[in-house]
């Protein structure tokens, strides 16, 4: 058996024996029963020993041989460190300080050399490892005591293991050549704890050493997977529309929000056949899907506070385990596809991903049952199910029957990170369905005493966003299957089940009656809206639980309290009495009444609605003021609008979607005006309309389904709609439309459904193409009869009851929920780490620059700063950036020789694509004629590679558009703010010349099954920014705007909430741009809530300013951004760019001491 003897020669300890004795003895102390500390195998002796004809008189202390190398050895990068390693010896290294804590002693010298990391025999693996083949071993204990050496030039024991903790992460960020999330996740991770360690451990409350290692643990699964055991989490919202698009939220919260009437839904969706469930945008099909997962109805048994005997078998009553994926994160846009790809191949390897994405979902799922209901899932259940996995995608089985379904887990998502690539796509050796059914058969089989449940697999927004219509049918029709061991249960918006779906065999058309049932949650909403008893309580219910898990001084407050309340038959009064849609002297639009009856079935935009409204709520003055209130429903109707707008210039389709909208709104107003000639009178309130089409017209039903996926109506086959008739031979179909109100809303519409307009196929065209559609259409109302009037007055006047506040409701009440402040706590993660530190200097501050980075731009103050900066910082070296407009080379490299520097040219494309620059030193970019990605890339590589950089900025003397010409088209800003704005805004010059090209500056290779978080800029250049959010579907949008009161930050501010839709796909941050620090604070807060916090993936795109892209910069050379983003237009317009030489701005970026 090999041994180490260590010898140490007498003469060291002369006069101080006694303390060689200490040190031995502390060794055999801190030794025994250690697992990360060298053992002493005999008691020390003293020989004297020769080297060479030297004698020395030695003690010897024999010692167990450890086979490895020391930690050096990864620094130097003599050997390979990976993600498991450095997660493996951190948890080591602190576990290494428990053992000695536990005897009252500190190490005092744990620098690379002492540690050695130990090669372990396969024989010999530690089982709950993470990396089981290696261990870190403490050696040299010469130094250890009871007392801790730290100060001066002595590191802490604590301080340092959070040294080799910074050095992994270092390792694992810059050594990332594929540039692979996984690892720039764990080393963030990593970086992060570290620092939280950093600080002298006398500044720091006594650590348990426990606790960091199960944080490490957590960070790695949650680097691997999208969670780690976190059903146990409570939900914090931080606004009350937060996961509004439930793609967001996770299933075990679900119960926490959703609403399902005497849980009726739920009962019918539980049919154990195909399901199909569809509905119009934002009516809450995903919020419904997920309830029906596993981890939602765990959480659901326990809410109704059964006992474990009790909550298992209502578990296993339900008769299915359901899982859940989204084809948002698997299907690609159509307006992608590359050019030659075959619809069948796409379809096949979406099929493939799906695959896999479930069988990491079924990881979690089993993982949740069994910590739930010890004893229900096999032991060997990871092997097993590997089997029939990796099977499916030709691959050996990786898993051992020992491993875990972590460990299953693990390697599937490693697996994704690859295949998100496109660089290695799987595929199924068998046909899809039949893989999904040996999946469903391998999950029955590692049940115990539960084998006959069906699997459910859920699958969420099978839509035209992101599938095209022919992979649709083949998508759907593969997955109806009939069969016992599974279901599929799918997500639509109901205008793509018009296409013709088949069933299983690929012959005949799919039934609703035989192949699937079909689930119209749109008009199951719509209709619980609209009864009189329930309705009320529908609404309330969804926006009070939303309130308490927000919390706050609201939260006990209903919405009639905080609203107030008016009938639609007073608000349509109030309407009939303005004329020409004159300013109303109060607002019209308020109450609860007016919430609930602008609502069609689109429950989001509600959300978001009732979350503006709550931005002027006080306790003290409640209900909100009824302007106020009618404010916020005219923005929503002009940002709603605009959207049409865009969809209109972006399609170029032979009719105007913002047009229709308010034709309809126009003649629904002016048959309410008719209508009122005497206050006896019932007013026509007209939301609807009736179409029939006769025959196959293909060109109807495509104009139909055009206005339904702009989201004009809805498409509501309930009562009197979706009827077939027979007109002799031909065929006939009736369809009712639910006009969404909330676009009418400018040209104040009444809100109750009384009336509706009725057309045929060829009247529905004429009336799309007419100049004027409200006279058009006029021609076709219908009244209700008695029998449906009879219902709709019940409706209005269900509502006429006064507002119940009460006394003390500007007390602050009690409230049933904690208040949260999950901001807070991210807030004081960025504080206690440091960011970079930014600030403005004055341009004789900047200290003496080797590099100077400047353009060869076409504006005007290009060559003027460039001169200004250059003989102000006599730099070295000039590097130029040329663009495909001609600028100034000559008048540049004529600089360059004035103040004796270098020149050296490069191209703009050589910079996008990677090209390397040499600069070495201080660098100073002037970023006044670059491009946001030669910005954002010079600043990143600049900061990574020196900690610091120096920016410049000259302002122009005007910009453009000019304020003069804002000032013009916005005036006073009460159109702008209405659908009047939406023309202005349109029509607003940004110096871009259209169509605008999304590009990829940089991206890791990511899971796509995480939900993805955009943060945006918005500026007066508002066409990127509204460009990016129409073509590219994210689950999250933030979008930072910059304060002020000048017409470009208006323009700014309303590009952003129309970009956010008014707060429905996320929040627009504002930031003084006098301030970048706390910009770039902003944007760590942001990025650590969703990339740490959520998860997410986070994303950048550069649609703002100059400043706003250094900051990026910055902020992508610390934090780890899976992927940035430009706008770019098909040119830049040189005739309507800025104008004029103004001041210059210098920025300096330095990196904060705590995080080096």
């Amino acid at each position: 058996m090999k041994r180490v003897l260590k010898l140490v020669p007498k003469s060291f300890y002369t006069g101080q024996e006694a303390k060689f004795s200490a040190e031995v003895d502390n060794h055999f102390q801190a030794a025994e029963n250690a697992e990360f500390v060298v053992q002493i195998t005999e008691e020390p002796f003293e020989e004297t020993v020769f080297f060479g004809s030297e004698k020395v008189e030695c003690y010897c202390i024999e010692m167990e041989y450890i086979d490895g190398y020391v930690l050096d050895k990864l620094y130097d990068r003599s050997v390979e460190l990976t993600p498991e390693i450095a997660i493996q010896l951190t948890c080591d290294l602190l576990n290494l300080l428990r053992e000695l804590h536990q005897k009252r002693l500190n190490h005092n010298d744990l620098h690379a050399g002492n540690v050695i990391v130990q090669r372990l025999p396969p024989g010999s693996y530690r089982a709950d490892a993470i990396e089981k083949g290696v261990r870190a071993v403490a050696i040299d204990l010469g130094s250890a005591d009871s007392q801790r050496r730290e100060g001066q030039s002595y590191l802490s024991d604590i301080q340092w293991v959070s040294k080799h903790m910074l050095g992994f992460s270092e390792i694992l960020s810059s050594n990332n050549l594929e540039k692979s999330d996984l690892r720039a996740r764990l080393a963030f991770y990593l970086r992060h704890l570290a620092l939280e360690l950093s600080a002298p451990q006398a500044n720091q409350a006594d650590q348990d050493h426990q606790d960091f290692v199960e944080r490490i643990r957590e960070a790695y699964s949650n680097a691997r997977k999208r969670y780690h055991r976190a059903w146990a989490s409570p939900l914090n919202l931080s606004s009350l529309s937060q996961h509004r698009n439930a793609q967001t939220l996770e299933s075990w919260h679900v119960p926490t929000l959703m609403v399902d009437p005497e849980q009726k839904w739920h009962a019918e969706l539980n049919s154990g056949g195909p399901v199909i469930i569809t509905g119009m945008r934002g009516c809450g099909k995903t919020m419904l899907l997920r309830s029906l997962e596993l981890h939602a109805r765990i959480v659901a048994t326990k809410e109704e506070q059964l006992t474990q005997e009790a909550r298992k078998a209502a578990l296993f009553g339900d008769g299915y385990l359901g899982v859940y994926a989204s084809a948002r994160h698997l299907g690609v846009s159509s307006d992608t596809n590359e050019k030659g790809e075959v619809k069948e191949d796409r379809v096949a390897q979406f099929f493939a991903k799906l695959f896999l994405v479930y069988s990491s979902r079924i990881c979690d799922a089993l993982n949740h049952l069994e910590e739930e209901f010890q004893g229900t899932v096999d032991t060997e259940a990871a092997h097993r199910l590997a089997g029939v996995i990796f099977g499916q995608v030709n691959r050996d089985n990786p898993i051992e029957r020992t491993d875990s379904l972590d460990d299953l887990q693990t390697q599937l998502l490693v697996d994704a990170e690859l295949w998100s690539s496109n660089h290695s796509s799987p595929v199924l050796k068998t046909e899809p369905w039949q893989s999904f059914v040996l999946l469903a058969k391998a999950v029955q089989n590692v049940l115990i005493g539960s084998r006959e449940m069906q699997i459910a697999f859920l699958l969420d927004d099978v839509s035209t966003r992101y599938l095209d219509q022919e992979e649709i049918e083949l998508v759907v029709s593969t997955l109806l299957v009939q069969e016992p061991a599974c279901s599929f249960k799918i997500t639509s918006e109901t205008q793509t089940f018009f296409l013709s779906i088949k069933s299983p065999g690929q012959i005949n058309l799919a039934s609703g009656e035989r192949d699937y049932l079909p689930f119209d949650l749109g008009s199951k909403v719509l209709e619980q809206l609209k009864d009189p008893k329930s309705g009320e309580s529908f609404l309330e219910s969804i926006l009070s639980r939303r309130m308490k898990a927000l919390g706050g001084e609201l939260a006990n407050l209903s919405p009639k309290q905080i609203l107030g309340n008016a009938s639609l038959v007073s608000i349509a009064r109030k309407i009939s009495l303005v004329s020409n849609f004159s300013a109303p002297p109060e607002g019209i639009y308020h109450g609860f009444s007016a919430l609930r009856g602008v609502c069609i079935g689109d429950l989001g935009t509600i959300i978001a609605l009732y979350q503006e409204i709550l931005r002027s709520a006080r306790p003290d003055r409640l209900p909100v003021p009824s302007n106020d209130q009618h404010r916020v429903y005219q923005t929503f109707c002009s940002n709603q609008l605009f959207q049409l707008n865009s969809r209109d210039q972006r399609l170029k389709t032979d009719f105007s979607l913002k047009k229709v909208a308010l034709d309809f709104a126009d003649a629904s107003h002016q048959e309410l005006l008719a209508s009122n000639r005497s206050e006896k009178d019932r007013l026509r309130q007209i939301t609807s309309m009736n179409v029939t089409l006769v025959g196959n017209d293909t060109e109807q039903t495509k104009k139909l389904l055009e206005l339904v996926d702009a989201g004009v109506f809805a498409l509501h086959p309930r009562k009197f709609a979706s009827r077939s008739k027979s007109s002799g031979s031909d065929p006939v179909q009736q369809f009712q439309l639910s006009y969404r109100k909330i676009l009418g809303i400018s040209k104040l519409i009444g809100l109750s459904d009384r009336d509706r307009f009725e057309l045929n196929g060829q009247q529905l065209l004429e009336w799309l193409k007419t100049e004027d559609g409200a006279k058009n259409l006029r021609a076709h109302t219908r009244r209700f009869g008695a029998a449906e009037e009879g219902e709709a007055t019940k409706l209005e006047l269900h509502a006429e009851s006064p507002t119940n506040v009460p006394e003390d409701a500007a007390k602050e009440p009690e409230l049933p929920f904690p208040e949260f402040k999950k901001s807070t706590s991210i807030r004081d993660v960025v504080n206690a780490h440091g960011i970079p530190r930014v600030r403005t200097i004055e341009l004789e501050e900047a200290p003496c620059i080797q590099n100077l980075v400047v353009s060869l731009g076409f504006e005007e103050r290009c060559l003027p700063s460039a001169k200004r900066l250059a003989h102000h910082v006599r730099p070295k070296n000039i590097v130029a950036i040329e663009y495909g407009i001609p600028g100034k080379l000559t008048e540049t490299q004529q600089l360059a020789k004035e103040v004796g520097a270098s020149f050296q040219k490069v191209r703009s494309d050589e910079l996008n694509s990677g090209v390397d620059i040499a600069l070495h030193g201080k660098v100073l970019i002037d970023a006044s004629g670059l491009t946001k990605p030669a910005i954002f890339k010079l600043i990143k590589e600049s900061f990574t590679k020196n900690g610091e950089v120096w920016a410049a900025i000259t302002e122009p003397n005007e910009y453009q558009p000019t304020e003069t010409d804002l000032s013009a088209a916005i005036g006073d800003g009460v159109d702008f703010w209405g659908d009047a704005g939406v023309e202005t805004l349109s029509e607003i010059l940004s110096g871009d010349k259209l169509p605008y090209g999304v590009v990829v500056v940089e991206e890791l290779h990511s899971d796509p099954s995480r939900n993805r978080k955009l943060c945006a800029f918005s500026s007066a250049k508002h066409g990127r920014l509204l460009h990016l959010v129409e073509e590219v579907t994210y689950d999250e949008i933030d979008v930072f705007v910059p304060s002020g009161d000048s017409y470009r930050h208006k323009v700014a501010q309303k590009s952003a909430s129309i970009a956010t839709r008014s707060g429905e796909l996320g929040s627009a941050i504002l930031f003084s741009a006098d301030d970048p620090s706390a910009l770039l604070a902003a944007v760590f807060e942001n990025h650590l809530e969703a990339y740490q916090a959520l998860r997410s993936n986070y994303e950048i795109a550069l649609t703002g300013g100059k400043l706003e892209t250094m900051v990026s910069g910055i902020a992508a050379a610390v934090l780890p951004v899976n992927r940035v983003v430009y706008v770019r237009p098909a040119e830049f317009d040189a005739e309507n760019f800025s104008k004029g030489v103004g001041r210059t701005k210098v920025y300096e970026f330095k990196s904060n001491g705590s995080a080096q």
